[in-house]
């Protein structure tokens, strides 16, 4: 993990942080600090009187002045995007390229700027940037070129990426990446066009409104590390998320908690054995991805080189372990976005979690690819596949978009193929209230 003034260096197989923190909106398991919230509140106005103000036009015209900016402030909510799994050139990374500068505009042009633009790991494929020269250059230009206006219009202050399993991979041996690598994830976090973390958990603080204390603490979560060395053998990096956690549950203002990782507890996709298609019904279908189940013997020897499908023994604990943090810490989190799998959802399972655990799960990893995911079942699963026996249950591709309002944090899922809003399962926006709950339509 990195950021401006801080330099990975590498203990035990995990990196730990050295140096001066040196960027106010950045809070680390090592270092504290916390954004400058720009704050606008009526008790900064003088109280003038209302008789015989049409003798002092001069005065009328300071107060509106005065006035107009923290109105205006108090409209602007903030918004963000979050996309996963982009790390490869084509035209589903190209369409979300151009997507995001559209919706970006629109939100400039509604009084709702965007904020904060994540990016939820797997940034290159299929290796990360564990690769030689001129390869890695190129890789990055490609993967990144797409967004350039939108990254220089924001700034890295305002652009963070978290590492995924294929940022650690080393080689490829055919299809098939394999081993793991810490020095890709070093190449990442020099790129100056954003923000990256890998290691030990970070968190950013934002208002959620201009003009308001309250915020929104988003948790920077690595999950490619433990699930490439080990849950067992990354005991300090969930020790820091813990000690994070604890800090937010009696930080002053927090109230909002939003957990962004790779690697999703849940998921309808193919990681989750969602992947058969099934032509007389026109669907996708599930299949087991593990041993155990017995469904799929060949991709049961998948389970003894990688584990990163959901049934896996080590991806349960990881989730295991996940959640015993998020519930002894005391903090509430309101949701988890994650990529991994190349599709879009939104899981909504109040009932098979602690009660300081998310309950809403959002899945943006179809940046770049597409691959099957279960048909919609609401009101827990929402997706958007193509049903057609040419696509064969493949999501559609793109990002998710968050803004919030009202007291309520709204999600909606942006097609990278036109830019518009996805039905997903028929709805299109999401409101999640601040108790964790997810609310109809």
């Amino acid at each position: 993990m990195a950021a401006e003034g801080l330099e990975p260096n590498w203990s035990a197989g995990f990196p730990v942080l050295s140096g001066n923190l040196g960027q106010q909106h950045l809070l680390t398991s090592e270092a504290d600090g916390l954004h400058d919230i720009p704050r606008c509140t009526m008790n900064q106005a003088v109280a003038m009187p209302t008789q015989n103000m049409q003798f002092f036009p001069p005065l009328l015209s300071l107060f509106s002045l005065l006035l107009f900016p923290c109105l205006l402030a108090a409209q602007q909510p903030l918004t963000f995007f979050a996309i996963g799994d982009a790390g490869e050139a084509g035209p589903v990374l190209d369409g979300c390229a151009k997507g995001m500068s559209q919706w970006s505009n629109t939100l400039r042009q509604q009084g709702k700027p965007l904020g904060l633009l994540l990016f939820l790991g797997d940034n290159f494929y299929p290796i990360g940037l564990n690769q030689p020269e001129p390869e890695r250059t190129k890789l990055i230009a490609d993967v990144l070129g797409p967004h350039a206006g939108l990254l220089k219009s924001l700034g890295k202050q305002n652009v963070h990426a978290i590492a995924g399993n294929h940022d650690y991979y080393c080689r490829t041996v055919g299809p098939i990446p394999m081993n793991s690598c810490k020095q890709g994830n070093i190449y990442a976090a020099q790129i100056p066009e954003w923000t990256y973390h890998y290691g030990h958990p970070a968190s950013i603080r934002r208002a959620i409104a201009e003009g308001t204390r309250d915020t929104v603490e988003f948790i920077l979560f690595d999950s490619g590390l433990p699930l490439a060395v080990g849950v067992s053998n990354c005991g300090v990096i969930f020790d820091s998320l813990e000690r994070l956690l604890r800090r937010s549950a009696t930080a002053a203002g927090v109230k909002w908690r939003i957990i962004a990782t790779h690697h999703s507890p849940f998921t309808v996709g193919e990681h989750g054995g969602w992947r058969r298609w099934l032509p007389q019904e026109r669907r996708v279908g599930y299949v087991g991805n593990c041993l155990h189940e017995g469904d799929d013997p060949y991709r049961g020897v998948f389970e003894f080189l990688s584990n990163q499908d959901n049934c896996t023994q080590e991806y349960q604990a990881y989730t295991d372990t996940l959640f015993a943090i998020i519930n002894r810490s005391g903090a509430r989190v309101q949701l988890m976005m994650a990529g991994h799998d190349h599709s879009l959802q939104l899981l909504n399972y109040p009932e098979r979690v602690c009660d300081n655990c998310p309950k809403v799960f959002a899945i943006s990893g179809a940046g770049a690819k597409r691959e099957p995911v279960k048909s919609p079942n609401p009101p827990s699963e929402f997706t958007h596949p193509i049903n057609t026996e040419q696509e064969r249950g493949a999501s559609a591709g793109g990002f998710m978009v968050g803004e919030f309002a009202s007291g309520t944090l709204m999600l909606r899922f942006i097609n990278a193929a036109d830019g518009t809003e996805l039905p997903m399962g028929g709805a299109k926006r999401f409101q999640i209230d601040e108790s964790g709950r997810l609310l109809a339509e």
